[in-house]
């Protein structure tokens, strides 16, 4: 609960944002596909990295590229 003070989220939803800010700067260096960007942070799928980076960025990871 002191994280959530801290912070304004549970543990989760830290490291899962956290993840995903990673992801949109190496999808903007275009050097890696999302895909490998995806598996490589942790997400199951690209299905499952697709629908969390919208919600979060409001875009596609491929309208990065």
């Amino acid at each position: 609960s002191n994280f959530k003070k801290m912070y304004g989220v549970p543990p989760y939803k830290y490291v899962v944002r956290e993840r995903l800010n990673q992801a949109y700067r190496l999808l903007e260096t275009r050097e890696r596909s999302s895909t490998d960007i995806a598996l490589s942070l942790g997400f199951k799928d690209q299905s499952h990295f697709n629908k969390s980076f919208k919600n979060a960025f409001d875009c596609i990871p491929r309208s990065l590229r």
